[in-house]
Formats: structure tokens, sequence, C-alpha cells
């Protein structure tokens, strides 16, 4: 009799202390990982730096390898980066207890920051002594970007020599150098600022978001030394999903020796 209720007084005991417990409240069912989402952001975030040293410590040492001397991702890297990048949480799918894949859509732009191209990738990732790596990454789709075509203007060759010097202005706001896209400005124009500091900010918005990227809609000519190009320029948040747009326009004025800038509107898309 004794010995019963010694049991169920352990039972009372243990039911006390379970209750007490502090409970751990589950992800609901079909939840993806937040550790899993995080590691592909940081994972992309990396990748759209200037430098690819903080990606590659985000890689397996075989992927790393292909990254740098793999034919056909190395010459991608090399030949560009990934300015900004979207994926739905839900896209996460296990591969057993420590693998996962994610399919991801990045936006790519050339070494002069104009979008390249729309990628489609399948990125899978492998946890190594506690921490999540990516271990491969496949290009399922890639489209080029759209060719302005026709150009409405009066010489092709002038249209040539005009979006040349209007795209480094662009690249010059993207890198953030107001200094080297100021060269490319009118005086007329900067005198309608009441000094450097007011024009920069005009110009180059905020730091986060801030512009990853562009792209040439349109180019107009509007008189016989002046065209108009349309631009779209793309913001993304550090190591954020998405991104958003902003439409542009550059006056473009024939100078004496040159082409220059001679205005830029904003305008939200």
């Amino acid at each position: 009799m004794k010995t019963r209720m010694r049991g169920v007084h352990s039972l009372v005991c243990l039911g006390v202390v379970l209750a007490c417990m502090p409970t751990v409240p589950a992800l609901p069912q079909g939840s993806p990982d937040p550790s899993k989402v995080n590691t592909v952001k940081a994972f992309m975030g990396a990748r759209t730096l200037r430098h690819n040293v903080e990606a590659r410590k985000l890689m397996t040492a075989g992927l790393e390898k292909r990254y740098l001397r793999g034919k056909r991702l190395s010459i991608r890297v090399r030949s560009g980066r990934i300015a900004a990048f979207n994926f739905s949480p839900a896209a996460i799918f296990p591969l057993g207890k420590d693998k996962f894949q994610v399919s991801v859509e990045s936006t790519w732009v050339d070494l002069n920051n104009q979008v390249s191209s729309r990628v489609n990738e399948q990125i899978r990732f492998v946890k190594i002594r506690g921490a999540w790596v990516a271990e491969d990454i496949k290009f399922l789709r890639s489209d080029p970007r759209r060719p302005i075509m026709p150009f409405n203007v009066a010489s092709e060759k002038r249209a040539k020599f005009a979006m040349m010097v209007a795209k480094r202005f662009m690249r010059h706001l993207i890198d953030r150098n107001v200094e080297a896209a100021s060269q490319l400005l009118t005086q007329g124009f900067q005198s309608r600022f009441e000094n450097q500091q007011v024009m920069s900010e005009f110009l180059l918005g905020s730091e986060d978001p801030a512009y990853v990227a562009f792209e040439v809609t349109s180019l107009v000519q509007t008189d016989t030394d002046r065209m108009t190009m349309g631009t779209t320029l793309f913001l993304a948040a550090r190591g954020e999903t998405g991104f958003a747009r902003l439409e542009a326009s550059l006056i473009l004025k024939r100078g004496s020796l040159d082409w220059v800038v001679d205005g830029v509107e904003f305008k939200e898309s």
C-alpha cells in the first residue's frame, strides 16, 4: 500500500513539474524554418557585394572552387554580380535533416551597373558543424535584358554617343560617386541647387534602400541637339528580398566636345 502511494505521489510531483516547465510554441505546420530563411537572405545578400569574399565564406569548398574557376559559374561572376533578389519562404524545400534547396529569382548587372539579365536559380544548402552553407548553384533560366530598338532619333551614331555618356552618369549614381557624376552635368543644371550637398541628396536619394541597378527604357530626340533617355532605377535594401522601381529621365544636350546631362527627372512607378 505504501509502495502504491509513493507511486501516485511521484506521478503527482511529475505532473506539477511538467506544468511549471515553460512551453516552447511550435511552428505552424508547413511554416519555413526562420534559420533557413535567414541563411538564404545572408547568402544572397553577400552575393550583391562588389567583392565575393563574404559570399565565399558561406560556401562549401567545392562550390567555392567552382565559383572561382568553374567554366559556367565563374564566367558569370566575373562579368557581373547580383543587384537584387527575391524568393518565397514557401519555396524552401527540405532534403532530409541537414539539407534543403530553394528557388531564387536574381537580377544581375554588368560591370557598369546596368541590368544584364534576370536569372532563376536553384540553390542547395547543407549544414556542416552546425552552420548552413551553400553547396550548389544551378542556373535554371536566364532572360537577357531587352534591347532598346529602334532608336527614335535622326542619327543612330549620335544616339550611341549620347547613350554612352548617359550610362556613365547612371553608373556613377549607383556607385554614389557624385564627384564623377557632376563632371557629366552642365553648369546650368548644377546651379539650380543651393550647394553640392543639396544636389547630392537629390541625385542619390536614400542610402538604404539604395540604387543598385538601372535599365535603359527609351531614347527620344527632342531637338537637333537634345535627347531624352528614359531609365528605370532599381532600389533594394541590404540583405532583403525584393526591390522597388523609380523612373528617371535624363535630358542630354550636345556640348562643344561631347554630350552632357542637362537635367534629371525622377518619377515613382
